[in-house]
């Protein structure tokens, strides 16, 4: 298993209903063992340290589902304090549920999710109720948004995996248009290619490949709306020396965008890694 353990930040403010859906969804991933962090903070719910009862029933949510289940509680310092606590725990992978913000909400407060996002080297699993249910599949297709880059070696195999439950794949890769037609004419050749050959490598699954023009960052939530995505799957960019890992304009695009959840890969995960790999020059372009 890939994802055996899953740390779950949870601030106590989260409806029961969205606890429940973010533990069904936990437990499909073939996690064995779920953290609950408590993460307390001038944004936490009400009666902060106190809530242990509270707490409690949010670990009773995720043993229900047969999952080994432990808590801590942990004070918001900073915004790496989740990535400092999935070291610590060895977490090989980190679910949030996810709570829409405007712009006004983020500017103030912030978001714990994104700050963990960009600190953290552990896949992060951001879970959103839908907003459109799928028309060929009830629990809808998975999106890959391919940059045709290394994180292809490590997405491809876990799209493979039962793991991430039943259900076709879609591969998309978009691109601005390129300055003349005869450019623009080889580069969609090339992508149609290179995507022919990523998808070769989903054997345990059927699946769609999409080749379109236009910013990714508008593409890529617009088309996984349009299919009913029940998930998209995205890369992000390797660790910056002394610096936060950036996201991205695409992926953060993505995980801000409404009514589908995100799986976000960074390249330099090392539970990726351990995984096993394969040539990425056999496949991508």
């Amino acid at each position: 298993m890939v994802f055996e353990k899953v740390l779950v930040p949870l601030k106590l403010n989260e409806s029961t209903r969205r606890v429940e859906s973010l533990a069904t969804s936990v437990s499909g991933f073939g996690a064995r063992s779920v953290v609950l962090v408590h993460v307390v903070g001038p944004d936490a719910g009400p009666g902060s340290h106190g809530n242990t009862d509270l707490l409690e029933n949010r670990c009773a949510m995720f043993s229900n589902l047969g999952l080994r289940v432990e808590h801590r509680t942990v004070w918001y310092s900073d915004s790496g304090v989740v990535t400092r606590v999935a070291r610590e725990i060895g977490a090989d992978c980190i679910a949030a549920s996810w709570k829409p913000k405007n712009w006004i909400q983020r500017s103030f407060s912030g978001s714990m999710i994104m700050d963990t996002i960009r600190t953290t080297d552990v896949p992060v699993f951001v879970h959103k109720q839908p907003l459109l249910p799928s028309w060929s599949d009830p629990k809808g297709p998975i999106l890959y948004a391919t940059a045709f880059d290394v994180v292809d070696r490590f997405a491809l195999p876990l799209l493979n995996r039962n793991d991430f439950g039943p259900g076709h794949v879609i591969l998309l890769h978009s691109a601005d248009r390129a300055p003349d037609p005869q450019t623009e004419r080889a580069r969609r050749e090339q992508a149609e290619g290179t995507l022919g050959r990523l998808a070769a490598r989903c054997l345990n699954r059927s699946v769609t490949t999409m080749s379109l023009t236009g910013q990714p960052e508008r593409v890529i939530p617009r088309q996984a709306r349009l299919a009913g995505a029940r998930m998209v799957v995205i890369g992000k960019s390797a660790t910056v020396q002394d610096g936060p890992r950036p996201i991205g304009r695409t992926a953060e695009a993505v995980v801000h965008a409404r009514g589908v959840s995100v799986f976000v890969l960074p390249a330099d995960a090392p539970v990726l890694h351990a995984s096993g790999s394969w040539d990425p020059e056999e496949y991508s372009s």
